[in-house]
Formats: structure tokens, C-alpha cells, sequence
């Protein structure tokens, strides 16, 4: 049995699978043959049609720093383009006995659970955004697309097919740009823009959890003549290192915000609403913060101890 290649009248070519079965008389000598013969031509034009596609497939995903994978429904990698050996730092077979959840970042694991997890609630086609992690633990960030392969008989995915690109400046300069719009260049404090911003998420957290908070207003006493005497690069000094004291007066989850000039704004945040243990506490900040700053500090040759003007709401 075989596929043989044939030529009809015309010299037109077809394919056809054939089976040749000898007949033999008592004897055991051959005396006829039977041929049976199954046109296959279109089987074998797609098939030669399937191994073109394969080719450009190969030649496409070889040649991109696209990052192009095909996952079993269980999340197992099926098959992963060389960028993912390039990027990630894995081998081919390391790659294939991983499931593709431990490349991704934890804060992506969300997102992907969604996509994997609840596959009925998200579309079959769509785009995604995850961060991946090296083999050696560094942060990239990917944007692309993908498309759930739907088995029929289980009504679930069978396959996921994603092809993403590399967006890991564009995501570092993005969160740049965010931090200078949100910060003051001087100090690295956040800004009055940035307090407008998450203000309304102070009250809320507050009424939520039935607490306070509160805002200390800060004036630096007598920064103008430190710029009149010593110049604004002293000052400039002397406005960073206050603002590094102001931080180092309050707790992690306080808020610190150069408003602008020398003044200063702090929110002291997960206080009580009893009046006397409210007062309490915002009387240990204050005096934490004379004293922090009657410390002093000391820029080249000059000797600084300063004070501020506090008022509290």
C-alpha cells in the first residue's frame, strides 16, 4: 500500500492511495492483481498546504522579538517562540515543562486567573497586558492579544494563543512621566496636584472605617532668609532635607506633600474619632515633629535648627 502520483490524458497530475493485493492459484503463483485506489489529491494539497504554513510560521516567529505562545487550556506551554528563550532566559525544554502562570508576575496573576479561570466571562478575542519574570527574576512587560480555541464537546478552551511585544520603556517612562507630574521635582515629595488627587480616598477610608484624620499645615519660620543669606542652592538643601525630616516624624501610611514654597502638608491617617485620644494622638506627632527638627542638621559649614509653624485640622 502506497500514495503514487499519477498522470491522467490530458498530463494532469492526481494522487492516489493504492492498495495491490496479488491473487495466487493453488499453486502459489502469482496470476492477477487487484488495485484499489482512493483519490487523495486534495488531502495532499492541503497537506502540502499545512507544511508551507508551518514554514512561514517558523520563519515569522524565528525572526521576531514578538513573544508568541501556544498554551494547552491547563495553562502547560505547548509551543513558545525563541524570544521567550531570548528574553526570559530559559531553555526550550524548561519552557514546555512549566506552566506559563510562573512566568507571570504576581501582580499580573490576577489578570491572567481571569482569563484562564473564567474564561466564560471575557471575551474569545481580545488584548491583554501581563508582566512577565525572567529566570532571573527581572520585570517584563508585555501588551498584546489573544484567542481562546473553544472545545466543543467540554465547552471550555483548549487551546490559548497569544502574540505580545515588549513594552517595558514605555511602561518605565510612562511611570516616570506619572511620578513628575505627581511629585515635587525638589524634594521627591509628593505634590499638591497629587493630594488633590487621593484626597477624596482620605475621606472615604475614613467613613468607611469610622475614623479620622488630619491635616497638619506646615510653615517653615524664617526660610526666606536662609535663601537671602546662603543662596538658593542652600536652600534648596535645606527645603530637601526638611522635607526627609517631616518623613521621618510621621508613619508609613501618613502622607507628606510639599505644597509648595516651604510650606508643607501633612495627613495623619487611622485616627480615633474620640475626641480625647484623637487629640492625643495628633499631640505625639507634633511633638515628634519639634523634636526631629530640633535636631538640626548640618549643610557644608553651616549649622541649621530649625522651626515651624503648625496649625492642625
Amino acid at each position: 500500500r502506497g500514495e503514487v502520483r499519477n498522470r491522467t490524458k490530458f498530463g494532469e497530475t492526481y494522487w492516489v492511495d493504492t492498495t495491490i493485493i496479488p491473487l495466487t492459484n493453488p499453486e502459489g503463483e502469482v496470476y492477477q492483481y487487484i488495485t484499489i485506489h482512493f483519490n487523495v489529491s486534495e488531502k495532499k494539497k492541503m497537506m502540502i498546504e499545512l507544511r508551507n504554513i508551518e514554514r512561514t510560521f517558523r520563519l515569522i516567529t524565528e525572526n521576531t522579538n514578538d513573544f508568541i505562545v501556544i498554551l494547552n487550556g491547563d495553562g502547560t506551554v505547548a509551543y513558545s517562540s525563541p524570544s521567550y528563550i531570548r528574553k526570559l532566559g530559559y531553555t526550550e525544554e524548561e519552557l514546555h515543562e512549566i506552566n506559563y502562570e510562573n512566568l507571570i508576575h504576581p501582580d499580573s496573576l490576577h489578570t491572567w486567573n481571569r482569563l484562564l479561570l473564567h474564561s466564560d466571562e471575557v471575551d474569545k478575542d481580545g488584548s491583554i497586558e501581563l508582566i512577565l519574570r525572567s529566570k532571573n527574576n527581572q520585570i517584563i512587560w508585555t501588551e498584546g492579544n489573544y484567542t481562546l480555541v473553544y472545545d466543543r464537546v467540554q465547552n471550555m478552551p483548549s487551546q490559548i494563543i497569544m502574540v505580545s511585544r515588549e513594552i517595558t520603556q514605555r511602561k518605565e517612562r510612562e511611570d516616570s512621566l506619572m511620578f513628575l507630574a505627581y511629585h515635587d521635582s525638589l524634594t521627591h515629595l509628593p505634590n499638591r496636584r497629587y493630594l488633590q488627587k487621593e484626597f477624596p480616598q482620605f475621606v472615604e477610608n475614613a467613613n468607611t472605617n469610622f475614623e479620622s484624620f488630619a491635616v497638619l499645615y506646615i510653615d517653615g519660620d524664617n526660610f526666606k532668609e536662609v535663601n537671602d543669606c546662603y543662596g538658593h542652592d542652600i536652600g534648596d538643601i535645606f527645603l530637601t532635607i526638611f522635607g526627609k525630616t517631616l518623613l521621618k516624624s510621621v508613619r508609613k501610611n501618613d502622607l507628606v506633600v510639599r505644597f509648595g514654597g516651604d510650606e508643607f502638608l501633612i495627613i495623619i491617617t487611622n485616627l480615633s474619632r474620640d475626641k480625647e485620644a484623637l487629640e492625643h494622638s495628633i499631640y505625639l506627632v507634633l511633638n515628634n515633629i519639634r523634636e526631629k527638627l530640633s535636631e538640626g542638621w548640618q549643610v557644608g559649614d553651616i549649622l541649621f535648627e530649625p522651626t515651624a509653624s503648625i496649625g492642625v485640622s
